[in-house]
């Protein structure tokens, strides 16, 4: 990927994808592409952060994850979980303290 023309075709194909991985990937490389197109222009993070390619990817990556219709509480709950699970685990493994967030339904290889 070299062009924004070709950005903007990656990201209008991972609309239909399933694998948040390959869409991260791409939306990696995408990125690059927009950042120096923002540099070629004299733009900034605002206008990268907002560009048509950066928000497509997003809602992407947001529906993947399960994210698109989260209200504040849930946010907050998220970032909560994240930073327990940035601090060490006592008493349990790891594996079985994600399991513990995540209401044990989950099996952590």
């Amino acid at each position: 990927m070299k062009t924004i023309q070709q950005a903007a075709l990656s990201a209008l194909e991972v609309q239909n994808a399933c694998n948040l991985t390959g869409v991260l990937h791409s939306y990696s490389n995408a990125m690059k592409i927009v950042r120096e197109e923002s540099h070629r222009l004299g733009k900034g993070t605002d206008w990268i952060n907002n560009h048509p390619i950066s928000r497509l990817y997003a809602d992407k990556v947001a529906s993947l994850s399960g994210t698109q219709n989260w209200d504040t509480a849930e946010a907050n709950e998220a970032y909560a979980d994240v930073e327990s699970l940035a601090e060490e685990p006592k008493g349990m493994s790891a594996g079985d303290f994600v399991n513990s967030l995540l209401g044990g339904s989950t099996n952590i290889v």
